[in-house]
């Protein structure tokens, strides 16, 4: 066996959402910008992320993370994401995870450092790394300029017309009640809610324009959540999130929870410090808040802090042989 490629993998999951990151085996990524070493990686070593993500080593919902060298003066690491459909600019729990392994594994210097600048697509973003007894209990991100961008646009799909808001946080996300479109966040309505998160997806990018003030490469709209009364006493939602070609987040969504309260705060429904518990499918929470108000371009915007717990679950190394057909994966 000539083995083509020998990738050095940390699994780990964040509030139930795995992510698997890059952490070796990798070639050296060219770009003056993390957006350029992002888009260098997407030109030249997509199989990469194929083989990482696609069967028989992942699968569709997989989800992905490269840890790099920084290129933003005063950060500590840089990352990007990736996902089973293609790349994203900014993922809230792949955040949490990279930091976690970062201080643990001694990535960044010195080992334990508790306070993380992380370069991304998005821009920078802090990761204070919390511990007790001596271990990472949880990760609190200090995130992007986060701001509400579209109010109650109207949508068709193949169960009616339907208002969504369009708020942003890394990346803009599509919110909606899931009654709104006849069902809940329940097992039995996800492929009911995912094919109908895919109706919308593709109308918005379609007939809505959407771009950063300040950063034009993003301008889609990425992610779609479905909010529903939450089955945790201490949260004021459960929600459903889809994303690339009908992935299902199994987290509450970090960087979605950012965006909600940037929108809840836009409407005057949320105060700076006020705090948002966001849950997920699986039952887990994330803590969010607004910490400052700022602007981006004309739009108003807030800076947003999410916590959530991140968990190491394995070290593998991922290796391809020349020989097999199927070299970089499938999906079905």
């Amino acid at each position: 066996m000539r083995i083509d490629r020998y990738i050095s993998i940390v699994d780990t999951h964040t509030e139930c959402d795995p992510t698997r990151i890059i952490i070796g085996g990798i070639p050296y990524l060219h770009g003056k910008t993390i957006v350029e070493k992002r888009d260098f990686f997407r030109k030249h070593l997509d199989p990469i992320r194929q083989c990482v993500l696609f069967e028989p080593r992942g699968h569709k919902d997989a989800f992905g993370a490269v840890i790099t060298d920084p290129v933003e003066k005063g950060s500590d690491i840089g990352i990007f994401f990736m996902d089973a459909a293609g790349y994203l600019d900014l993922c809230g729990h792949g955040t949490m995870a990279c930091a976690n392994v970062a201080s643990t594994l001694g990535l960044v210097v010195p080992k334990g450092k508790e306070v993380l600048q992380i370069d991304t697509p998005a821009g920078l973003v802090t990761a204070k790394i919390n511990y007790r007894d001596g271990e990472v209990s949880d990760v609190t991100i200090r995130s992007v300029p986060s701001f509400l961008y579209m109010k109650d646009v109207e949508v068709k799909t193949s169960v009616g017309t339907v208002n969504v808001d369009i708020s942003y946080s890394g990346s803009f996300f599509a919110f909606l009640d899931a009654k709104a479109v006849g069902y809940s966040v329940k097992n039995e309505h996800f492929p009911a809610l995912i094919k109908i998160a895919m109706e919308i997806k593709k109308e918005l990018n379609s007939k809505v324009k959407v771009a950063h003030p300040e950063m034009p490469h993003i301008n889609k709209v990425e992610l779609i959540e479905f909010l529903d009364q939450p089955s945790n006493p201490e949260a004021h939602y459960k929600n459903l999130l889809v994303y690339g070609e009908g992935a299902l987040g199994r987290d509450p969504c970090a960087t979605g929870a950012c965006a909600r309260v940037a929108l809840e705060v836009a409407e005057g429904k949320r105060k700076l410090d006020e705090e948002l518990v966001y849950e997920g499918i699986l039952g887990t929470i994330y803590r969010a808040r607004a910490v400052e108000k700022t602007k981006v371009g004309n739009l108003a915007a807030v800076i947003p802090e999410i916590t959530g717990r991140t968990f190491i679950t394995g070290f593998l190394n991922i290796v391809s042989d020349h020989r097999d057909p199927m070299e970089n994966g499938w999906l079905i």
